[in-house]
């Protein structure tokens, strides 16, 4: 065997090996990143209480629509905060996400996800939870808000 050919035997091996090591390292503190806690979620309630809270505030049945006109604008953010825990159920990534829109307690989140829950309503609570409009339009916040 040649001197060239063992040279590029070696680099080739030293390239697999580093590769290898680079992944392994950027799995171990991604992994981190993106797992679930196990902790309680400070972001709201489920969805489904914020439903039926809604629904026994509107006296109507599981089986009956919301009006959507008679959601106060509180009920919608919190609505838009359990969509969002849906969204990002990893309290880290949605804790990232809030402060992303302006930080716990901020007026800009809190029109997120009252836009969040408006969007939950206008795309009848399926197709991703809200994240697309009635004419399809992708985005958490609508059209001109992204």
């Amino acid at each position: 065997m040649s001197t060239v050919t063992r040279n590029k035997k070696t680099l080739n091996t030293m390239l697999v090996f580093v590769s290898l090591t680079l992944a392994a390292a950027l799995l171990l503190f991604a992994i981190p990143l993106f797992a679930d806690t196990g902790g309680d979620d400070e972001h709201g309630k489920p969805l489904e209480m914020v439903l039926q809270e809604i629904r026994e505030k509107q006296g109507v049945g599981s089986d009956e629509a919301i009006d959507p006109g008679r959601v106060s604008n509180e009920e919608l953010e919190e609505l838009g905060e359990a969509v969002m825990s849906i969204m990002h159920p990893n309290p880290r990534q949605h804790e990232f996400m809030d402060r992303m829109m302006g930080g716990e307690g901020s007026e800009n989140l809190a029109r997120a996800h009252i836009r969040m829950g408006y969007n939950y309503f206008a795309s009848d609570g399926n197709r991703e939870c809200g994240m697309f409009n009635r004419r399809g339009e992708r985005g958490m916040m609508g059209r001109g808000m992204m």
